[in-house]
C-alpha cells in the first residue's frame, strides 16, 4: 500500500508540473527616458512602485504563495521584491540577492539613451561588448562596496550579450533551477535583459531568440514546467485572467431613479461603476474594465458600440428596458456578447399602467385634481364612460399586451387583440379574439399600444390609424413614442375625433424627460421644449 500511494503522489506531483515566476523590476527615471541603467543603482519612481504594488496584487489574485524570493543587489529590483511580496501577503520567506541577477553592464554607454547609445554600439550583436570602463574608473563595479565580496576578476566593466549569459547561468544551475526542481514555489525579481537569459535556459531558446523577447515592467511571467524542468507554458499575468470575483458592471445613463441600482450593483459586485452619459460610440471605452454594460432605452449599442465592447472583454448586456430599438442583436451574438432584458419581469407593472392612464383620462382625474387645488367642487366636465361593457383593443400581443388585456377584462371590458399569436391560450382564457389591426381599431374605445419600435412599426398611428379608429377613443402608449406620429395625434385631438391619449412615452422625449424643468428659467425651457410637445401638454 505504501508503495502504491507513494507512486500515487509522485504521479500527482508530475502531473501538477513545477511553476516558477519571473518578475521585471519597475521604471526608474532611466526607463521614463528610454536610457540604460545598466548596473548604475537606480531607485524606481513613483509609478514604478505603485506599478510593483499592483503585480503583487495580481499575484495575490491569483493565489500565488512564494518559498524563496531571488533578486540581485540593486535597489530596483529590491524594492520591485518587498513592493510585491507585501502586496501579495507572502512574506515569510528568504530573499536572496545575487550580483549575477543584475542587469547588463553597458560600459561607457551607462546613462546614455539607447538611440544615442546604438549609433555607437550593435547592442543586439550577441558577441558585441560596448566600450567597456576600465578599473580606475570610478563607475567600475569593482570600486563599489556592494560588490567587495565578488572575485574583481568577475566583475564586468561592460559585457556582451553572451558574456551576461555566462554571468547568469551560474545562479540557475546552483540555486534557481535545483529549488524549483525540489518543488518550491520560487519568484525571480530581476532586470530584462537578466530575464532573457533566465527565460532562454528555461523555454531552450537561442540566445538571439531570447533577447527579442518583449519583457515588461512589473509584469509577472508565468513559466510552467514539467518533470524534466521542460517549460510546457508560459504567460503574462494581467487583470483579464484574474478569477470572476473581478467581474464589474458599467451602467450608462444613470438618473437619479438608478441610484439604489448602481449601489445594489456596486455592493454585489465590488469595483463596479456608472455615468450619467448615454452610451454613444464616443463613450463606448469608458466600459473599459467592466465585463458586463447595463443600458438603457436611449443607449446607443450598434455594431460599432459592440465591436468596442468586444475588445475590452464585454461579455453580458443587461437591458433595464423592455426593448431597445438601437441595439443591434445580430451583431452581439457574433461577438458572443449575451443579452438580458427586463421584458418578463415588468409587464405586470406595464399593464397596470396603462390601465391607470386609461380611468384618468376617463375620469377626468387631472382635472378634478386641479380643481380641488383651486378650491373649485364642480362636477361638470368630469363625467366619463362605464368601461363595463366596453371594448378595448390590445396592439401587441406579448407578454405586456396580455398583463393589459387581464387588467381591463378585470373592468369588465371585451378585448379584441392584434398580433403574433404566441399567447394565443392566455388570451383565450380572456375571452379575447383575435382580429386585424383594421377591426380592432373601429370597434376599439380604448386602444393600448404593446409593440416593439422598429422600421415597420414606426408611425403607426397616423393620420390614416386615427381616422379608422372609433370617435372619442382613449389612445394608451406604454411602448415606445415613435409608435405614434405627433402632429397626427394632436390633429386628432385637436378635432375631438381622439377623446384622450395616455402617454408614458414621447417622441423625441430624450432631450425632455429624466429633468426637472420647474427649476429651469422659461428660456430654456422654450429653447429645449419642441412645439408639438407644448401643445400635447397644454390640451
Amino acid at each position: 500500500f505504501s508503495d502504491s500511494f507513494a507512486l500515487a503522489l509522485a504521479r500527482s506531483f508530475v502531473a501538477m508540473g513545477r511553476e516558477i515566476v519571473f518578475l521585471c523590476s519597475g521604471e526608474t527615471e532611466g526607463d521614463a527616458r528610454n536610457a540604460l541603467d545598466g548596473w548604475t543603482d537606480a531607485d524606481l519612481t513613483a509609478r514604478g512602485a505603485v506599478d510593483a504594488e499592483k503585480a503583487g496584487a495580481l499575484l495575490k489574485a491569483k493565489g500565488c504563495g512564494f518559498d524563496v524570493v531571488f533578486t540581485s543587489v540593486m535597489k530596483r529590483s529590491v524594492k520591485t521584491a518587498w513592493a510585491a511580496t507585501g502586496a501579495c501577503d507572502s512574506c515569510a520567506m528568504p530573499i536572496i540577492n545575487s550580483w549575477r541577477l543584475n542587469d547588463r553592464h553597458y560600459g561607457e554607454l551607462q546613462g546614455m539613451e539607447r538611440a544615442e547609445a546604438a549609433k555607437m554600439c550593435d547592442l543586439s550583436a550577441v558577441d558585441v561588448a560596448p566600450p567597456r570602463l576600465d578599473c580606475s574608473d570610478g563607475r567600475h563595479p569593482c570600486n563599489d562596496a556592494a560588490y567587495a565580496s565578488v572575485p574583481r576578476r568577475s566583475l564586468p566593466g561592460g559585457e556582451s550579450v553572451k558574456e551576461l549569459c555566462e554571468r547568469v547561468r551560474p545562479i540557475w544551475d546552483d540555486s534557481i533551477g535545483p529549488c524549483v526542481m525540489a518543488g518550491k514555489r520560487v519568484l525571480v525579481v530581476a532586470h530584462k535583459d537578466s530575464l532573457r537569459v533566465l527565460s532562454m535556459l528555461v523555454m531552450g531558446l537561442t540566445a538571439e531568440e531570447a533577447f527579442r523577447l518583449d519583457i515588461q515592467p512589473a509584469v509577472p511571467l508565468f513559466y510552467e514546467l514539467d518533470d524534466s524542468m521542460t517549460c510546457v507554458k508560459n504567460y503574462p499575468l494581467d487583470s483579464s485572467m484574474l478569477p470572476s470575483g473581478g467581474f464589474k458592471v458599467c451602467m450608462y445613463s444613470k438618473k437619479p431613479c438608478d441610484e439604489e441600482l448602481a449601489a445594489a450593483f456596486e455592493a454585489e459586485f465590488p469595483g463596479s461603476f456608472s455615468f450619467d452619459n448615454a452610451c454613444t460610440p464616443a463613450t463606448a471605452a469608458w466600459c473599459r474594465g467592466a465585463q458586463a454594460v447595463c443600458l438603457y432605452i436611449h443607449d446607443e449599442c450598434g455594431a460599432d458600440v459592440v465591436a468596442t465592447f468586444k475588445d475590452l472583454g464585454v461579455k453580458l448586456i443587461l437591458l433595464r428596458c423592455r426593448h431597445h430599438d438601437k441595439l443591434d442583436l445580430a451583431s452581439c451574438d457574433a461577438a458572443g456578447i449575451k443579452v438580458v432584458s427586463v421584458k418578463d419581469v415588468v409587464a405586470d407593472p406595464i399593464g397596470e399602467h396603462a390601465l391607470s392612464l386609461a380611468v384618468c383620462l376617463n375620469r377626468r382625474l387631472q382635472r378634478a385634481s386641479n380643481r380641488t387645488r383651486d378650491d373649485n367642487y364642480m362636477l361638470g366636465g368630469l363625467v366619463g364612460i362605464d368601461f363595463n361593457a366596453k371594448t378595448c383593443g390590445i396592439v401587441g400581443t406579448g407578454v405586456s399586451g396580455l398583463a393589459a388585456a387581464r387588467c381591463f377584462a378585470a373592468f369588465g371590458m371585451s378585448v379584441l387583440c392584434c398580433g403574433p399569436e404566441t399567447l394565443a391560450d392566455e388570451f383565450a382564457a380572456l375571452g379575447a379574439k383575435f382580429v386585424s389591426l383594421a377591426e380592432l381599431y373601429a370597434a376599439s374605445d380604448v386602444v393600448s399600444l404593446h409593440v416593439r419600435l422598429s422600421p415597420e412599426t414606426k408611425h403607426m398611428v397616423d393620420d390614416a390609424a386615427i381616422a379608422a379608429m372609433k370617435p372619442g377613443v382613449i389612445l394608451i402608449n406604454v411602448s415606445r413614442g415613435g409608435l405614434v406620429n405627433t402632429d397626427a395625434l394632436i390633429d386628432g385631438l385637436f378635432s375631438g375625433h381622439v377623446g384622450g391619449a395616455g402617454l408614458d412615452v414621447y417622441h423625441g422625449q430624450e432631450k425632455l424627460f429624466w429633468r426637472d424643468w420647474s427649476k429651469e428659467r422659461i428660456s430654456d425651457q422654450c429653447a429645449s421644449f419642441d412645439a408639438k410637445f407644448l401643445k400635447l401638454i397644454n390640451l
